[in-house]
Parts: structure tokens; sequence; C-alpha cells
């Protein structure tokens, strides 16, 4: 029982990472779109837009992440299930 209580607990604490690197992706998509919009109705200056690739930078990177917790996250599963 030991051991199906570890890999619940190893599930448990990978969703809320999951979570988490979720709403940072929400959260740098909407800054991204907010700034390209106001460089597009000019109330930004056109250098702005090296701001929008290092959130698409960070965007991909973070994409990359919860790739992995999800990829992670079902090997674990996979685990409890053959308990």
């Amino acid at each position: 029982m030991a051991k199906i209580d570890k890999l619940k607990e190893k599930i448990a604490n990978k969703r809320e990472f999951l979570r988490g690197f979720i709403v940072l992706s929400i959260a740098i998509l909407s800054g991204v779109v907010i700034t390209v919009f106001k460089v597009v109705a000019t109330t930004l200056d056109m250098y702005m837009l090296f701001f929008v690739a290092l959130g698409l930078i960070s965007l991909s990177i973070n994409i990359a992440i919860i790739k992995k917790i999800y990829e992670n996250l079902d090997s674990l599963t996979e685990e409890l299930e053959n308990e």
C-alpha cells in the first residue's frame, strides 16, 4: 500500500505543477496578444516587438515543460494502474 500512496502523491504534485504552468502560459499569451495589439494600434513603439519575441520564446519553453510534465504524469498513471 505504501507504493500506491507514494504514486498517488506524485501524481497529485505533478497535477499542481501542470496547472501552474498552464496558467503561466495563458498569462504569457495574453501579454503577447495585448502587446501586439497596442503596437498595431500605434500606442506602443515598434521596438516592443522585441518583448513579443521574448514572450513567444518563453511560451514555447513553457509548452515544452508542460509536455514533459504531462508525459511524466501519464507514465505515473500507467504505473499506478499496473499496481
